[in-house]
Parts: structure tokens; C-alpha cells; sequence
């Protein structure tokens, strides 16, 4: 199973350097970011609009010895934020790291954001290369609604518009769809959901199309300290399974 997983990486890195889905939430809402309230997922999307600290442990399809790890922070100075952080995939037959640079600039709901990714991708001891890559972002929220719009990975293989939009039909409840488009690979769709149960706990859950998988998770708040984690579904692997913990400010 694990040579298997190994060979899946090799022959798909392109896709995976920057597809994947690490955090707690983002492993929920399968990558739907505009959902998100987690810092974490400045890596997915550059117009977050959070401030904070995260890190998470990522285990891809629940196999032992792939363990990927992340740490990311943002500092907001009056409409500016500020983002960085970096996630991990290290073992003998392959590595990858996606250390990245953001920022956002926010003005009456309406938020303009750019982010920069060095790329590292190594397969064994030989072969490693880096790739620059650039995400960038326009996000508009009036009254519990909310539209995104992407470009994502430019300059890579899986280069991709995005746009999403999100609905509040009450305070508890967010809806969120999105669709993203790349001209070499099939369109994906992605519905997700996220409910907060009370003041304490919240519910998260996603599909998308291509391929067809689920997620789910929990997240337990605690004041300005949340503490999460999920599961996401493949048609012919393992669960995913993802934790974080966050403080926001």
C-alpha cells in the first residue's frame, strides 16, 4: 500500500504540489476556502481576510510514514494583513515543502490579496526543484454574502480560476459552492457547509465532483483558541485525516 501511495505522488506531483488540502478545514470543506476561518488556509487562498497562528498534522489516505506538518501565521496593521507560513511532506522517497508569502488589503468588504509560493519538490535524493508560483484574489462581502474570485498556481501545470460564492441564510449557518476551471485538467465542483452548533461547537462538511469525495470535521472553540479536525473520503484509498490547532486575534 505504502509503495502505492508513493508511486500516486511521483506520477501526479504536479497536481499535488499545490492541490492538496492539508488543514483541518480546508480537509473538511474539500480546499472551499471562502468558508474557512482558519489562517491555514492562506495557502488555498489569498484574500482569507484572518488573522492569527495555525498549525496542523496532515496524514494523506492514513498511511503510516507520511506525515506532512504546517505552521502558519498573519498580523493584520490597520487594512493590511500580513501572511506567511509554509506545510511539510518529508520522507526518504520523497519531499515536499510550499513555503508562501501573502498579502491582503481590505476595504469595506471588499478584499484585493496576492500570494507568492516557492514550491520544493524532491523525489528521493536527486531530482529536487523549485517552482515560483503566484496566487491572486478579489473577495466581496455585503450582508452575509460572498463572492470570490481566483487565479490560482500561475505559472504551474495546475494553474486555475476559481470563483465561489457563500450564503449565511442565519447566523449559525454558512453555504458555500464553488467551481474552478483548469485547462488541463476536468472542472471541479464543490458544495460545503458549516454549522455552529452553539458557542462552543461547529460542523463542517463538503463534496466535490472530480474525484467524487466527502469531508467532515469538528471544530471545539475555545475563546479565541480553536481546536479542529477531519476526515475527507477517496474512491479507492484510505481516509485523509487532518488536526489543527488555531488562535486567532
Amino acid at each position: 500500500m505504502f509503495r502505492v501511495l508513493i508511486l500516486i505522488l511521483m506520477l501526479s506531483a504536479p497536481f499535488l504540489l499545490s492541490g492538496q488540502y492539508y488543514s483541518a478545514t480546508s480537509n473538511a470543506l474539500s480546499g472551499l476556502s471562502i468558508l474557512s476561518e482558519s489562517v491555514a488556509d492562506y495557502s488555498l487562498s489569498p484574500v482569507l481576510g484572518e488573522s492569527g497562528i495555525s498549525s496542523f498534522y496532515h496524514r494523506p489516505f492514513n498511511t503510516p510514514g507520511i506525515d506532512i506538518f504546517g505552521l502558519h501565521s498573519a498580523i493584520a496593521k490597520n487594512d493590511l494583513i500580513l501572511a506567511v507560513g509554509t506545510s511539510y511532506l518529508g520522507h526518504k522517497d520523497y519531499c515536499r515543502q510550499n513555503p508562501y508569502l501573502n498579502l491582503n488589503w481590505t476595504y469595506q468588504g471588499l478584499i484585493v490579496g496576492a500570494t507568492g509560493h516557492l514550491l520544493y519538490d524532491a523525489v528521493g535524493q536527486e531530482d529536487g526543484q523549485y517552482l515560483w508560483s503566484w496566487d491572486l484574489g478579489l473577495k466581496y462581502t455585503y450582508q452575509g454574502y460572498s463572492a470570490q474570485l481566483l487565479l490560482l498556481h500561475k505559472d504551474l501545470y495546475d494553474e486555475a480560476y476559481q470563483i465561489s460564492v457563500k450564503a449565511s441564510p442565519s447566523r449559525d449557518v454558512d453555504l458555500g459552492i464553488g467551481y474552478q476551471r483548469n485547462p488541463n485538467m476536468e472542472d471541479l465542483l464543490s458544495l460545503g457547509i458549516v454549522v455552529r452548533l452553539n458557542d462552543y461547537l461547529g460542523v463542517l462538511s463538503s463534496w466535490q465532483n472530480q474525484q467524487s469525495r466527502f469531508g467532515g470535521g469538528l471544530m471545539l472553540h475555545l475563546g479565541q483558541w480553536s481546536i479542529g479536525y477531519s476526515v475527507r473520503s477517496h474512491p479507492d484509498l484510505d481516509l485523509s485525516h487532518a488536526i489543527s490547532l488555531d488562535y486567532s486575534w
